[in-house]
């Protein structure tokens, strides 16, 4: 009987190249937790901002229904009074009836986008929410070079390509280890019976027969009934060096060597791609923020417009016609304002997401070149 134990001093660095895999196995989990959050976060904000746009896009509904209310209330008192025609009133009735009919689309519309947000976020369709913010344009500046900069150290399908790109180096020291000695320190315990004769006939009659018992009957030494057993132990440094293998780890070494070239090809069209994706999103920002101006604008041309078409068909310069195509322009300038700044707040969405901080850290701004004539700090004195 023996037992025999072996411990590993040296394997060629295999025990290093698992323990760093090991460790980038659990960091390259935690990118892709994060990536998961930040898909949600994702989510859920844009479900949020379109709840925002379907409610107030409701109050434009409202007011154009205000609006029709008055117009069909003013045709009404002028044609008791025999200013206007019958055909007139028809007319600011029809757009009353369609008002009313645009305004139930729009409160169905809001409540469907209140039904996608409570399911984004795992609420109970049954829940009762207010949405705390009106949509309102919140303009941001973005430095172009640190938004591409912060994406290359920040978006977590790079990182997880890095954590790749890492396992595959340590496959190919891992594979190398083939080509070194491994080192074990090795104890050897036995057992076993002293004065074994080489015939079973002896061994199990208990010896040869001029081989006399011993006072205690236990029979020949070295037979079966001597109780006494010998103990061996041993120890020791025990080095194991294949000297040839048939080329086997050479290959398994071209092997990893070319797995470790894929992933970084694959990481290079990774970059290329996240820098595609932060420069579209900047351009997106861009024009979104130029559309939100000059909608804001028309908002206002339009309100005044309407305002005069209000006076002039009080005073019977203009038809109620006119009113009605200034009340649809007055209309159509809020919901076009207000899609524009849907599309800018999507927009800063979207450039948060393609760097990679969503959730976590603001949109990088321009740093503010320092004024020659200001006095150095303290740190600069």
């Amino acid at each position: 009987m023996q037992l025999l134990a072996r411990q590993p001093l040296y394997l060629g660095g295999l025990i290093r190249t698992a323990l760093d895999a090991a460790a980038v196995y659990t960091y390259q989990k935690q990118q892709e937790l994060r990536m998961t959050i930040q898909n949600v976060n994702l989510e859920v904000r844009q479900k949020y901002i379109q709840a925002q746009l379907a409610r107030q896009l409701v109050e434009v509904a409202v007011q154009a229904k205000r609006d029709a209310q008055k117009l069909l209330a003013d045709t009404e008192t002028k044609y008791r009074l025999g200013s206007a025609t019958r055909f007139e009133v028809l007319r600011a009735e029809v757009r009353l009836n369609a008002m009313e009919a645009d305004l139930i689309r729009r409160e169905n519309e809001s409540q469907i986008s209140l039904t996608r947000l409570l399911n984004v976020m795992g609420i109970s369709q049954k829940s009762q929410i207010n949405l705390a913010d009106p949509l309102e344009y919140q303009s941001i500046p973005a430095d172009a070079d640190q938004c591409l900069s912060l994406a290359i150290l920040k978006r977590p399908d790079l990182l997880m390509g890095e954590a790749n790109i890492r396992l595959a180096k340590d496959n190919v020291e891992a594979e190398k280890a083939g080509y070194r000695p491994k080192v074990y320190l090795q104890g050897l315990y036995q057992r076993s019976y002293p004065g074994y004769s080489a015939s079973f006939t002896d061994f199990f009659a208990g010896g040869d027969e001029d081989t006399e018992p011993d006072n205690n009957n236990n029979g020949a030494p070295g037979s079966l009934g001597n109780k006494e057993w010998e103990r061996t132990m041993n120890g020791g440094l025990v080095v194991e060096w294949t000297v040839f293998d048939g080329f086997a780890t050479a290959g398994r070494v071209a092997v990893a060597k070319a797995q470790l070239r894929q992933e970084e090809v694959l990481l290079r069209k990774a970059e290329e791609q996240v820098q595609l994706e932060v420069t579209q999103a900047l351009l997106r920002l861009n024009n979104s923020e130029k559309f939100v101006e000059s909608q804001s604008g028309t908002v206002t041309n339009a309100q005044e417009a309407l305002r005069l078409a209000q006076v002039g068909f009080h005073e019977g310069t203009i038809t109620s016609l006119d009113v009605i195509s200034a009340e649809l322009a007055l209309s159509q300038a809020r919901s076009d304002y207000l899609q524009a700044v849907y599309d800018y707040e999507l927009s800063k969405l979207t450039l948060n997401a393609a760097i990679g901080t969503i959730g976590e850290q603001a949109i990088p701004a321009p740093v503010a070149a320092a004024d020659p004539n200001s006095p150095p700090s303290p740190e600069e004195s």
